[in-house]
């Protein structure tokens, strides 16, 4: 109904059938992006590498460097300056070769308050061979911008499929682990690894939302 919260939290990944008409929308969208004009690749391919990479928006558009002041009891005891993160590009793909068949990792890292992470993403065969392409081509450089135009997409797998949901780029990483968890069986320590982030995180987002719990019993009748 007219002004209803969007389906979904943050924390939690999309459905199969979520995923299925988010991307049908985005395939049928085009973006207008500054220096390029209409592009009718663009948001297909961008939920791709959301979607199959969890890779943030800050690694996309890059971080410029921030300068602000640590106060204490009024008086500026310290500066700081946050690091700055270059945008993804191909030079971010390593390949390596095992018995004959060629591996490729997406590489990058995110700055965070304690911590560098360093995420190793295996490039998944829905991102190649285009992927280098779409890394090295012009895009938006801001975050708002990449947020407006899922706000914009929102709008169109509502109208189109009859689904309010919230585009948040986070749900997409916990879609990214979902898959890789539910799908692919692979064990939590080991996506913990290639996705740089805390089983105690990971566990949240790989284990069912109560909400599909919810719906499961449903379906028995309960």
């Amino acid at each position: 109904m007219p002004g209803a919260v969007p389906h979904g939290d943050a924390s939690e990944g999309f459905s199969d059938e979520e995923v299925t008409a988010i991307l049908d929308s985005a395939e049928r969208t085009t973006a207008w992006l500054v220096g390029r004009g209409d592009d009718p690749e663009f948001m297909g391919r961008l939920l791709r590498v959301l979607l199959y990479t969890g890779v943030h928006i800050s690694n996309l558009c890059g971080r410029r460097a921030q300068e602000r002041g640590r106060w204490k009891d009024g008086v500026r005891v310290a500066t700081v300056k946050a690091a700055r993160i270059a945008p993804l590009s191909s030079d971010d793909i390593i390949e390596t070769t095992k018995d004959g068949k060629v591996i490729r990792l997406l590489v990058f890292r995110r700055v965070k308050k304690k911590r560098d992470n360093v995420t190793h993403v295996p490039i998944s065969r829905h991102l190649w061979p285009w992927l280098p392409e779409f890394l090295d081509q012009k895009k938006p450089h801001t975050r708002a911008r990449y947020h407006q135009m899922l706000h914009a997409l929102e709008r169109d797998v509502l109208d189109r499929h009859g689904l309010r949901l919230h585009l948040n780029p986070k749900r997409f990483r916990h879609t990214c682990m979902r898959l890789l968890h539910d799908e692919f069986g692979f064990p939590l320590a080991d996506i913990t690894r290639i996705m740089a982030t805390t089983e105690g995180t990971l566990r949240r987002y790989a284990e069912r939302t109560p909400r599909q719990i919810a719906e499961e019993l449903a379906e028995k009748g309960w």
